[in-house]
This record gives C-alpha cells, structure tokens and sequence, in this order.
C-alpha cells in the first residue's frame, strides 16, 4: 500500500479477473449535449505509478489538443502482451484528461480474450444502461445497440475507456462524434482502427522492474537482500504484472526473507508462485490460450518440444508436421494475439513466462515426440549440408539415420548453407544437449550425431574455430554414443579446434585418441585424415620434417581418400616443404595440388590454398605473389563470413609484410581489431605480438 492506503499499481494490467471494481455512478444531470445522464464509470485513478512516461505524454497530449477530427471522435489505442499494464496506463492517461470531457466518462471491460461476444452483449448493454437506456428500451440486436450508443454520444462529449477490445469488432462502437474520445486496449495491435495515437507497450526495463518493486515491499527491505532481490527481478523477467504479484506477496508476508521468495520462484512452480489477492500470471495467459482453435492450441503446446524460446516456419512445420506456410499462418496468429512476438530476422519468440506456460499445458511424452522429429530432419539437414560442401567425402556421425524422420532440407550452395546455419547453431546445440542429457538412445546417438556433424559444417562454412565445447559435450556425455565412429569423429573435430587455438601439445593428445578409436574400429579412412590433421599440427609447432613424414602416407593413397583430401595433403606437405626451404618442392606440390582438384571459389579449402600459397611465396622471397594470395586469403574470410579466418590471414599479411622489411602494422592493428571484437582470445593475442614487432621495426 501506497502512504494514502491505496494500492500501489504501475504498468501492469491484472488480466480479466482483475480489473478495478468501478466507482459508482454520479448522480444524473442533464448532458451538455441534451438530456441523459453524466456516467462517472472509470475506476480509481492508479495513486503511485511507475514507468511509461513517455507513452503518457503521448496519450494525453492526443486527448486534450491537436486537430478536431473529422467525423470521427478522438481516438488512441494501448496494445501489448498480456501483463504489460495496458489497463493501468489506460486508467492514467483518462484521468488526466477526464476534465475534458465534462458529459460523463464510461468503462467497457469488454475481455475479448476470454469472450468473443462480449462486446454485443454485456458490456454494450453496460455503457448503454450508464447513458439511461434499461428495460425494454434495450434493444436485443447487438448490432442495433451499436447503432443507438454512437447515437447517444452525438452532441456529447464523452471520454470512453474500452478495456481488452476485439480490434475486428471495436470499430464498429466508435462514435462519429469528433467531441468524443475513446481510449482502446487490445492485445492485438489494431492496425485497422482510425487512431491519433498509438502505444504498443513492452516488458519492464529492470530499473523500471525494481522501482516498481521497491515501490511495494520497500526500498530497504530490498537493500537488505540484494542477491535475492536480484533473483526475484529475474524470474519475474520484466513483467510488470509478475513484479506487482512478487511485491503484493512479499508485502503481505513481512516475515518472510525476500531469499525464501526467491528460492521458490527459482526451483519451484513459477507460475503457481506468482499469483495473488485475485491476480495470477497463470490466468492472464489461460485467457488467451483458451481463445484458440483445439488445432491451434494443439500446436502452441507443442512448442514445449523445442529447447529455447524461439522457432522460425521451417521448425515449426517440421515439429507440427504441416507445411510452411501454414506453420507461418499459425505462427502469424499466435503472434497477433501476443503470446509470440516477431524476432525481426523472420522468427519468433516469447517471453520467459509464456514459456512457462507453454510447458505446463503440454504433454510431455507429445513434446519428446516432436522433439526427436525435429532432430532427425535436422540431423538429415546437417548431412546435406556436409555433402553439398564436401561431396565426395564420407559424411561423419550419421551411420543410421533416424527411421521415419522428415527429410532434410537440400541446400544449392554455400551461401544457403550459411544463412541456414548462423541463426540456428545456439538452438541445435541446446537440442542435442538435452537429449544426450536424457540418456535414451537411439536419440543418444542421433544428438552426438548432430553435434559431431554440426561442428564439421560450421568448420567448412564460417565457423571462427574457437568452440571446442560442442566436441566435448559429446566426449562428456554421461550416456556415450553406442557408435565408437561418433565419438572417433568428435575426438577429431577437438583435434581441429584445439590445433586453431594453437594448443599444439592438447591437439596432439587429442589426435592420437582419434587415431587409436579409428584403428580399432578398422577404419583406414579414418586414419588417413587423422594423419593429415596431425601432420598440420607438426607445421604449426615448426616440426616440418615431422609433417612431412606424418603427410606422406595421405599423398600416395589412391584407395581411401578424395581428390579433395588428397589435394588438401599435398598443400599441407607444401607448408612443410616451404618451412624447410624446399622451395622448388613446395611449388611442385602446390602445382601438383591444384591438377588433383581446385576448390570451389568461396570455400574452406580455397582459403586453406592461399594461405598455403602465401607461405610457399614468402618462402621463396617473391614479395608480389605472396602479398597477392594474402589479399586473397583476406578477401576469401571475408565472402565467407568468418571473423577468425579475417584476423588470421590479416595478421598473416602482417608478418609476410614484416617478412619482406615493409610496414606490416595496418595489418596488424587490423587483425587486432577483428580478433579483439569477435573475442578470437588466442588470435588477438598473437595480433598484439605482431603489432609490437612492426611498430619496432623488426
């Protein structure tokens, strides 16, 4: 309670069972604009408010000046996400205006989410018995009490609060009187309704959230407990209805530690929690869901299957087993009444609340079902991916594919790859984790699958190289792959990251375990690559004799390995030969390389192949060609998007610079400036060195 004893309230609608008892009716006086009754129905006006004071300035600034419209009465209308304080703001801005509306204000609470009719039956009736017309006057047809309420508003002026409106039908009640004003809430965000100002209001800022706190419990009591406090705001996820039920509940319970709370709004039920004095989160969402279709609703619980609180058409399609577009139909109602929100990048999401909701009306064994779909079709979808990039190779950690899984998407080229995979990779990790954490297999093996296969494409794609932790997630699992080829290809996709970050003798160690599982399981494929990535480490360390013993075995097979592969070792034998100044050799081989198999133009291997060419050119003292192919290995990271690749031949171009006694530290401090941005730590490092060796002049 607010010093004068009412209520402290804020931005935050109490959803339908909520809404402020009405003050009683002024007695009737005549009307300005004839006779008829001065209504007073707007509820009490919000005594502490916090927040949304642009939005009131705006809204009152709509109401109280500007144009006289024509033929129609001023209008603004509040939309927003159940529990954001359309109500409330709504309650605010008619009581600052309310003087200037002097015949009367009225209050539909019209609770479209809950009753689609409401607006031609009760709450009509209501704003209609407020303007003296009751008894048999009432006519029955909704349509016809629309047509007599804008005729009682004529030659009146009325301030009317229309709470919770269908924006399809609210329309139809707005009065032609330009003396009138009416201010509507919907969820929905009521394009279609002529307005002189909109708002569509968000969730809490956390400044916001812990004023609106500190407005209820206390601002000492929360100083006391600022971990606790902390944890509160959080599971409350900005929402102001949720923050004004956490402080009703700890305002009423002074005994309690603000850390019990908290504790149980961590490890409990949220939604059970959070409800209180007639308000629960719980209910305002059950007002919307129960609006939908059994179809619809049917579907929204089955977005419990995915591990995030995002989804795109092409997600949902699968998980719903419809096509896209009529996934993107659903998704498009879903976001129309709020309960999803776009994404800005053409996917979706909700709020931690809704999520929470959408798992508590859920079956789980439905949603496990969904969820393993989904990870078959995008198992499938990797392996497309890794064959479009590499098609002659063998295809890692897809031995079995799931039975009866959707079929993956194809994909034309690098490019699609990419803009497929970027968005996506958070949310296919988080899918593997949780069923390897299930431990059930064959999901098991189709989640390591997945991690495995998701590591070599980002590799071939865009990936920076730095991210060890989707390999180990694998080789961490508590329930292993029953494949040993899965967990082979996740030691090897390890050997790759640690031997780009530079951590040789880890990269080593790790190679070797790869090798070893790939000689037990009689895998000479296997081990042939193995060879070829621990060869790569050699050259990194400066072992080039090393590398050039290690490589020998992958340029002679003619059995095994690809044309693709068999080109990649003879580069890698080039670095070798360049690091021991066989110059002629390493053009042999460089030479060589390109007659098995030249790359395609924007690829993994075609920057591997200028920056092998830089080594080679540098080595030979031909100043021209090597700063060429660093250009070109710059220009190649660059078209495929990947940060790491960028800083890695700009600080190579550095050091060819440095090489040859030119000026290398625009390079360098280029190389800086990606690494440091794009938080490539050992790379940024590494760029520091060499910028210090330019500006010194060594």
């Amino acid at each position: 309670l607010s010093g004068d004893g009412d209520p402290v309230t804020a931005g935050a609608d109490a959803g339908a069972s909520a809404a402020p008892d009405p003050v009683p009716a002024a007695p009737s006086a005549p009307a300005a604009g004839g006779s008829g009754q001065r209504p007073a129905q707007l509820p009490s006006r919000p005594r502490s408010f916090v927040g949304r004071a642009a939005e009131v300035a705006t809204l009152v600034a709509a109401l109280r000046g500007g144009p006289t419209p024509e033929g129609r009465c001023r209008t603004v209308v509040v939309s927003g996400p159940g529990g954001t304080g359309k109500t409330t703001l709504a309650l605010r801005v008619a009581h600052e205006v309310r003087d200037h509306y002097p015949d009367g204000q009225l209050f539909a609470d019209l609770r479209t989410s809950t009753d689609a009719m409401a607006l031609g039956t009760d709450a009509l009736a209501g704003l209609l018995r407020a303007l003296g017309v009751g008894g048999s006057d009432l006519p029955p047809c909704p349509h016809e009490r629309a047509e007599l309420f804008r005729r009682l508003c004529t030659g009146r002026r009325l301030l009317v609060l229309m709470d919770d409106a269908d924006p399809d039908s609210v329309a139809s009640l707005l009065p032609a009187e330009p003396g009138c004003a009416v201010i509507v809430t919907s969820r929905r965000r009521n394009p279609g309704v002529p307005a002189d100002a909109r708002v569509d209001l968000g969730m809490f800022s956390e400044r916001e959230a812990r004023e609106l706190l500190a407005s209820v419990v206390g601002a000492d009591r929360l100083a006391a407990e600022p971990d606790a406090t902390a944890t509160v705001l959080d599971r409350c996820a900005g929402s102001p209805l949720a923050v004004r039920i956490a402080g009703g509940r700890l305002a009423t319970r002074p005994a309690w530690p603000i850390g019990h709370f908290a504790g149980r709004l961590r490890d409990g039920d949220r939604l059970g929690e959070l409800r209180a004095g007639g308000q629960a989160v719980r209910a305002m969402l059950d007002a919307t869901y129960v609006s939908l279709q059994p179809v619809q609703a049917r579907r929204y619980r089955l977005l419990a299957a995915l591990t995030g609180a995002t989804v795109d058409a092409e997600t949902a399609a699968v998980v719903w087993e419809v096509d896209v577009d009529e996934a993107r139909r659903l998704l498009d109602r879903l976001t129309d009444i709020r309960l999803l929100e776009p994404d800005g990048d053409g996917g979706f999401g909700w709020h931690d609340l809704v999520d929470d909701h959408i798992r508590a009306v859920s079956d789980p064994a439905t949603a496990r079902a969904a969820r393993r779909r989904l990870l078959g079709h995008l198992l499938l979808t990797l392996r497309n991916a890794r064959l479009r990039l590499r098609p002659a190779d063998r295809v890692p950690g897809v031995a079995r594919p799931p039975a009866g899984a959707p079929p993956g998407r194809t994909f034309a080229d690098r490019c699609e790859i990419h803009a497929w995979l970027h968005p996506r990779r958070t949310q296919l990790i988080a899918l593997a984790r949780a069923e390897l954490a299930g431990g059930e297999y064959p999901a098991v093996d189709h989640a390591a699958g997945l991690l495995v296969l998701l590591d070599a494409v980002a590799r071939e794609c865009c990936d920076s190289g730095d991210d060890e932790e989707t390999a180990r997630t694998v080789l961490r699992a508590a329930t292993p792959p029953s494949d040993p080829a899965i967990t082979a290809a996740a030691w090897t996709n390890l050997t790759l990251t640690l031997a780009a970050q530079h951590r040789l003798d880890e990269a080593l160690a790790a190679a070797a375990r790869a090798a070893e599982l790939r000689r037990d399981l009689g895998d000479r494929y296997g081990e042939l690559i193995m060879s070829e990535n621990l060869a790569c480490i050699h050259v990194e360390a400066g072992r080039y004799q090393e590398a050039v013993e290690v490589i020998a075995a992958c340029v002679a097979d003619r059995e095994f390995l690809s044309p693709q592969v068999r080109a990649r070792s003879l580069r890698t034998r080039a670095r070798a030969y360049a690091g021991l100044g066989r110059c002629a050799a390493a053009r042999a081989d460089l030479a060589a390389a390109d007659a098995v198999e030249t790359p395609a133009p924007v690829s993994y291997d075609a920057h591997y192949a200028a920056s092998v060419a830089t080594a080679v050119h540098r080595a030979a003292g031909d100043r021209a060609e090597a700063l060429r192919c660093c250009r070109h290995a710059v220009d190649i990271a660059v078209a495929l998007g990947s940060t790491w690749m960028r800083a890695l031949s700009l600080l190579d171009t550095a050091r060819t610079l440095r090489h040859f006694g030119a000026d290398g530290r625009a390079a360098a401090a280029d190389a800086v400036t990606v690494a440091v941005e794009n938080q490539h730590v050992r790379l940024a490092e590494e760029a520091r060195a060499e910028l210090t060796l330019a500006a010194a002049g060594r």
